[in-house]
């Protein structure tokens, strides 16, 4: 029996694909779980922890400031009295333009430094998060070359806005997360438990 072209072509195109796929070596990886697991995100967020402490702390300070300047203005507001003399009017009216002056100046200030604090402690955190994805994209990197893996998929990957999984179903044979997570921690501190990490960064 002859086969048209076109069918033969199809049956040999899905016979190479079968080939392909039959050879093809694959492992998934959850990131997530890697990220959660790694000793040294413990380390980032205290450091995190402690500079945003720091920041908060010092934009309260400046803000009890602007609060002092206000309520200064304020009581300065209130020495204007009808039954005042001109001069003592035009005196107190010129005491108050010129905190008023140094008021807003400082409210400015104090504007421009929180937008500067702030920037700088979200490209501190995104600084610390590069460096902890980097060292656990470079151990799934070295697993990949040493098991001569084709291709490494992330398990836990997700598709925004409603967060649903990209791959909904993985066999566990593939995964290699379990080993990873292993070397990813092999330096940490003694009586650190990778499982209890995980779970208490999930509550």
């Amino acid at each position: 029996m002859k086969f048209p072209l076109i069918t033969t072509a199809s049956l040999a195109l899905c016979a190479f694909a079968a080939t392909a796929q039959a050879e093809m070596k694959v492992a998934s990886v959850n990131m997530q779980e890697l990220y959660k697991s790694y000793h040294k995100r413990f380390d980032a967020e205290k450091r995190l922890g402690e500079q945003k402490a720091a920041v908060e702390k010092e934009i309260a300070q400046r803000a009890e400031k602007i609060k002092a300047m206000a309520e200064e203005l304020n009581k300065i507001r209130q020495q204007v009295d009808p039954s005042l003399s001109d001069a003592a009017k035009q005196k107190i009216q010129a005491e108050f333009s010129t905190k008023l002056n140094t008021a807003q100046a400082a409210e400015q200030e104090f504007t421009s430094f929180r937008q500067h604090r702030q920037v700088a402690f979200q490209e501190m955190q995104k600084h610390e998060i590069l460096i902890i994805l980097q060292d656990i994209q470079q151990q799934v990197d070295e697993a990949a070359s040493k098991d001569n893996y084709d291709l490494v998929i992330d398990s836990g990957a997700v598709a925004p806005p409603l967060g649903t999984k990209i791959f909904p179903f993985v066999k566990k044979s593939y995964d290699i997360t379990p080993e990873l997570m292993k070397k990813i921690n092999a330096g940490a501190p003694a009586g650190f438990d990778p499982a209890s990490a995980t779970g208490a960064a999930a509550q």
